[in-house]
């Protein structure tokens, strides 16, 4: 999966990544990023980008959803470092109260004054 960058003025760059082709379309796939910074930072991105595509662990940020990314957050980072009662209480609170409220919403929507609207109903 080649990449390459795309300068688009000083400290700006477009990543993109060749992901192979889709399999129901036959139409190439192209991953674009946009990222502000050095050059330098922007070929570690394409890196840890091109790393996701391979180990199998990337998603599209504009197709997660909140409540996805609660289910990936909940399992991959916070249970290795929780007790179990704490890791339950917190599963429940996400499925009860938070996936219901904003779960469908997609992250990339996400914003601080949905969050501070946000109010658990018991």
């Amino acid at each position: 999966m080649p990449g390459h960058l795309e300068k688009r003025s000083k400290n700006t760059w477009t990543i993109v990544i060749e992901a192979g082709k889709d399999p129901r379309t036959g139409k190439r796939k192209r991953i674009k990023r946009a990222f502000k910074g050095s050059k330098r930072e922007a070929e570690k991105e394409m890196a840890r980008l091109l790393l996701e595509l391979e180990q199998g662990t990337y998603t599209d940020p504009s197709k997660m959803t909140v409540g996805a990314w609660l289910d990936t957050w909940l399992n991959e980072y916070m249970k290795p470092h929780l007790r179990p009662t704490t890791w339950d209480s917190y599963e429940t609170l996400t499925r009860r109260h938070i996936k219901p409220s904003i779960g469908n919403l997609l992250l990339k929507d996400l914003r601080p004054s949905t969050c501070s609207t946000f109010t658990m109903k018991s």
